[in-house]
């Protein structure tokens, strides 16, 4: 068989990479390891709670990822995050404060000091960095706006985003938009404000959104739409370089099944750094991408716990909560899954996500189940007013699940230019590339 690429991976970037080639015309084959699609993003129903593995939400921001949820037939199953999720929560002293969202809000909440709440209107004032090496987000957050900032906001939503270390992340990587603003305007509340009257191409309205059945219902779709042209369970055994492109061997079922192989112009590779070199390829490139696994990766669990709703103490009247780590408890953070969106718990309950590990504590995420969910339980008592033993659990252990954009990995990003130019025809994506945002991850393919 002969085609115009050979996609490895079947996450969204490469179901997406699959897909829009598709639609161009192109005969394509996505190759997945996995019997489902979508890497990491699953959803799980279980007892009538409806729990995501990976990404709980979709932030729809592009014009270009609203166009291919209406390519795939979705566009009538997309549900737009409740109002009550507008309001997100931070920890401050075992308090749960709604993180303000106007300047008035600003002006009147506990969570920030005076002094603080004043360093903003300073922050135009500060210079640009002096380009004498690269800078860490934490560096750059305290440069700007002071360490009160990033303990009590940035710290806690950098360990929400990435489980990571903000001492370690690369601002200009990790945090492209905030080390951009600076670039253009020299202050991030100018920069924001000029961004207002600049929008960048295919941007649309923000929107949080999921699907009738979870974020899963995505992938699902994509593949069905892809037909024959995906294949999951699979083994790969070979991947070649020919004289006019790439050939894959492989067999369906694990390895059980009859091999199939493909000759294509392209090679597409869509899977996580640290799998790169794992895959069978010719000695000279497999050494070259060993080095790609040395990006780290944070790992999270996922623990989803069911409750009668009298149990909660807490409203539950917003997204979720951040807990900084100087509050000194064991979870990142917990979302309140039943308020964000209908049918994620039956009736009378409550579903919360907490998530335990990290870049800062690793340690915990290699707890064994009971102690996880006493970990959890220790947080959600202290800080909701949960009460009892939860109704109903259900926990994912990523050991690798979010890779860490940190200092040093422009090298990366040069490597793979660099290993692209040199191998005619090879390409690689993913979250470790592009973004770890489901969009970015989405566009990145297509």
């Amino acid at each position: 068989m002969e085609g115009d690429a050979i996609i490895i991976g079947g996450g969204l970037s490469g179901l997406a990479a699959g897909w829009h080639r598709q639609r161009r015309g192109e005969q394509v084959q996505v190759l997945d390891r996995q019997d489902n699609p979508g890497g990491v993003v699953q959803t799980v129903e279980l007892q009538g709670y409806r729990v995501e593995a990976g990404p709980n939400t979709l932030m729809l921001n592009d014009r270009r990822v609203m166009e291919l949820i209406e390519q795939v037939g979705l566009t009538d199953r997309m549900l737009e995050a409740a109002p009550d999720a507008a309001k997100r929560f931070l920890v401050k002293d075992g308090d749960v404060i709604a993180a303000p969202l106007s300047p008035l809000q600003l002006w009147q909440t506990t969570l920030f000091s005076k002094a603080a709440k004043l360093q903003l209107l300073h922050e135009p004032l500060q210079g640009k960095h002096d380009g004498r090496g690269e800078e860490s987000l934490a560096d750059f957050i305290r440069r700007r706006l002071g360490d009160e900032w990033l303990d009590q906001a940035v710290q806690p939503i950098v360990s929400g985003v990435y489980a990571g270390d903000p001492e370690k992340l690369s601002v200009r990587h990790a945090m492209p938009s905030l080390y951009q603003l600076e670039q253009d305007a020299g202050s991030l509340l100018l920069g924001g404000i000029l961004k207002l009257f600049r929008p960048a191409p295919n941007r649309m309205k923000r929107k949080l959104i999921s699907f009738r059945h979870g974020i899963g219902e995505l992938p699902r779709a994509l593949g069905e739409k892809l037909g024959q042209s995906y294949a999951g369970g699979v083994e790969i055994t070979q991947l070649s370089q020919t004289g006019s492109g790439w050939k894959a061997c492989w067999r369906c079922d694990h390895g059980n099944g009859e091999e199939r192989e493909m000759e294509a112009r392209e090679l597409v590779l869509a899977i996580p750094a640290y799998a790169l070199a794992t895959l069978p390829l010719a000695p000279e490139l497999r050494k070259e991408l060993l080095c790609l696994a040395e990006i780290p990766y944070a790992p999270v669990n996922v623990v989803a716990l069911g409750f009668d709703r009298s149990q909660v103490k807490h409203p539950l009247d917003g997204f979720g909560m951040l807990i900084p780590d100087r509050e000194g408890q064991p979870v990142l953070g917990s979302l309140f899954s039943s308020t964000l969106f209908p049918a994620r718990a039956p009736d009378g309950k409550v579903l919360l996500t907490s998530f335990v590990g990290g870049r800062l504590h690793s340690e915990r995420a290699a707890a064994v189940d009971r102690d996880l969910v006493d970990l959890v339980m220790s947080s959600l008592r202290d800080l909701l007013g949960v009460t009892g033993d939860p109704e109903f659990q259900h926990m994912v252990r990523w050991e690798r699940a979010i890779p860490q954009l940190e200092l040093g990995h422009g090298q990366f990003l040069d490597r793979i230019a660099r290993l692209e130019q040199r191998w005619h025809g090879l390409h690689i994506t993913g979250n470790f590339r592009h973004g770890i945002s489901a969009s970015q991850c989405l566009l990145a393919g297509c």
